[in-house]
């Protein structure tokens, strides 16, 4: 974002829609902020039609600027996710 709204936090997330007959794919996420890497994910299996809901920034926030997402037991939160608008 060139110019991020003060005070805004944005959703991360990832969407597989399709393997294309390649199989499961790894996704990482890469996020800077002023120039600067605040994040490298590990990569993330994912299959057709997962989403992975990674976190929230605020680029212009003062302080901590980002929040990950887990499931209480510390894994990425992937699901299955099939958008109505992109289904048979």
């Amino acid at each position: 974002l060139n110019n991020p709204e003060e005070d805004t936090w944005y959703k991360i997330g990832v969407h597989y829609w399709g393997e294309k007959g390649f199989g499961p794919s790894h996704a990482t996420v890469r996020i800077w902020i002023q120039g600067a890497l605040m994040l490298e994910t590990e990569p993330v299996m994912m299959k057709s039609m997962e989403r992975w809901s990674v976190g929230r920034v605020c680029p212009a926030c003062e302080g901590d600027k980002l929040e990950l997402f887990k499931n209480p037991d510390g894994t990425p939160v992937v699901e299955t996710f099939e958008h109505p608008m992109f289904m048979n």
